[in-house]
């Protein structure tokens, strides 16, 4: 399945070419697809509550739902939008990836709280291990600027052949 040319296409745009060592890259492909499950299922429950009728009483708190359901569904499905193109950025390698990683996690922790929600600590404890799962990859990560300078000195180094 997996080296259908399409399949191959879509991971190379989206991931890129490098692959990192195997813990970073099962952790990342894990957490993108559950990032992507989770928006998928979000923008559904937004759409749900956006569109249903008013008078429709489906199942108990129907009308608390149908309330809040916009200013919580979407925002939530952004914080994890937000967290699929860092996921994208970490697997690339990128620093970058796990600032936009670390505040998408504290936005979708801290949501629900604001919202109204118990305070998550489950939801926090899930973040801080993946945080600290991308964390212990920081040194093979490359900022642009110092992806440049390697990138400069292979090309500027004359080679023995050369000489």
């Amino acid at each position: 399945m997996f080296e259908d040319p399409k399949i191959q296409w879509f991971k190379r745009i989206v991931f890129g070419r490098a692959t990192p060592n195997k813990l970073l890259k099962w952790t990342c492909l894990l957490l993108f697809l559950w990032s992507a499950c989770l928006l998928f299922l979000m923008c559904g429950l937004g759409l749900f509550a956006w569109l249903s009728p008013e008078d429709s009483v489906r199942f108990e708190e129907y009308t608390n739902f149908r309330e809040q359901g916009i200013w919580f569904f979407f925002p939530y499905a952004g914080w994890h939008l937000i967290s699929l193109i860092a996921i994208a950025l970490i697997y690339r390698l990128k620093k970058t990836g796990l600032i936009m990683y670390t505040i998408a996690s504290a936005g979708c922790t801290l949501h629900p709280w604001f919202m109204g929600s118990d305070f998550p600590t489950t939801s926090l404890i899930f973040s801080l291990i993946c945080v600290v799962l991308f964390l212990v990859h920081i040194g093979s990560m490359h900022s642009k600027k110092e992806q440049s300078a390697v990138i400069g000195n292979e090309v500027s180094a004359p080679k023995e052949e050369q000489l």
